[in-house]
């Protein structure tokens, strides 16, 4: 039994190797690919600097409100699947998947995995979890479809 419990922390201490090494050539690929975005990354910048500060402030706390309302969601699923999970979870859970989302190639598969195995480690069951991540792409689907119509009906009407 010893010798198996040796191997196994020595699997653990290559792997944790092996982790640092793949991030650090992963933060060495995104350095990369920034420093030949550098004219784009200085333009942005100058738009953001032309931003007047209320819009950005009313945007920020749209934004959150956003959060809030998919966290809502989430919530919502998730009890009626009978599992009680906090409000601040669900949306803490709902920033970390867009940051997913946004920031890796096919992070929406991703985010999907994530946000599963957080319900899974909260009590909820394989079907509910799943049927919580259904629910929510379904009525945002739906909530985007009611906002593209609103955009061409108000572009209509100008």
């Amino acid at each position: 039994m010893a010798v198996q419990d040796e191997v196994r922390l020595r699997r653990r201490r290559a792997w944790r190797i092996a982790r640092f090494v793949i991030g650090l050539a992963l933060a060495a690929l995104v350095l990369n690919a920034l420093n030949g975005q550098r004219n784009d990354l200085s333009e942005a910048l100058n738009q953001i600097g032309r931003a007047r500060p209320i819009w950005l402030v009313v945007g920020a706390a749209l934004e959150f409100v956003s959060y809030l309302g998919l966290g809502a969601l989430q919530r919502s699923l998730l009890r009626a699947g009978g599992v009680g999970i906090g409000m601040f979870f669900v949306t803490a859970l709902s920033v970390a998947s867009s940051a997913i989302v946004a920031s890796l190639p096919g992070g929406p598969a991703f985010a999907s995995v994530y946000s599963y195995r957080q319900y899974r480690r909260r009590g909820a069951d394989s079907a509910v979890a799943g049927w919580v991540l259904i629910g929510t792409f379904a009525i945002e689907a739906f909530a985007l479809s009611l906002v593209a119509s609103a955009g061409v009906g108000l572009a209509i009407q100008q």
